[in-house]
């Protein structure tokens, strides 16, 4: 294990939780259930941070998702200095790239756990496996059993996935950067 920090011990496992389109400044019955799931997950795991993950997906709110998910993490007593925040995702792939982004700066964290929908989890796992690539270790078994159901919109969403990773080194973060650059129309402007 490395040096010690705020944390203790530095942490070795992370429990990432994807945000969801914000319907106000406050979350929504949906994303509150990933919350409570990934916060349950999280107090059984010893030595792990919280990360959340979602950008401003609604322009008629001021608050990103990761901001709002802070917000509530912190009022569910998730001590402060163990939530990180993501706040430039804008999809799913998004999620998985910015999420990456940020797991390289500690090199302790080894398990990655992913908390989404139960009907979003299969295309968030296939995307954090390509993002997070062979360094990491992903477990995605854990997610919130919500009324949705996966329906045509999630199965082209997975399409577009498979398409978007086509020939992409797993866990190969320029090229995924480049790519969203080049050909993925929420990041045209990315800045990596």
């Amino acid at each position: 294990m490395g040096a010690s920090s705020s944390f203790g011990p530095m942490p070795d496992k992370v429990v990432v939780v994807l945000g969801n389109r914000l319907l106000s400044n406050e979350i929504h019955v949906e994303l509150r259930g990933r919350m409570d799931t990934a916060i349950e997950l999280w107090s059984t795991l010893s030595n792990s941070l919280f990360l959340v993950s979602g950008g401003r997906t609604n322009p008629s709110i001021s608050k990103t998702e990761g901001e709002a998910m802070r917000d509530y993490a912190t009022e569910k007593d998730v001590p402060s200095n163990y939530i990180l925040v993501e706040s430039e995702a804008l999809d799913t792939i998004g999620n998985g790239y910015f999420t990456r982004k940020i797991l390289d700066n500690f090199p302790d964290i080894v398990s990655v756990y992913t908390v989404t929908s139960c009907y979003h989890a299969p295309r968030a796992e296939y995307i954090f496996k390509l993002c997070l690539g062979p360094k990491y270790i992903l477990d995605s078994k854990t997610c919130f059993k919500s009324d949705r159901k996966a329906d045509e919109s999630e199965r082209k969403g997975f399409e577009n996935a498979q398409e978007f990773f086509s020939g992409i080194t797993p866990g190969s973060i320029e090229e995924i950067g480049q790519r969203l650059k080049k050909s993925h129309s929420l990041y045209k402007d990315l800045h990596n």
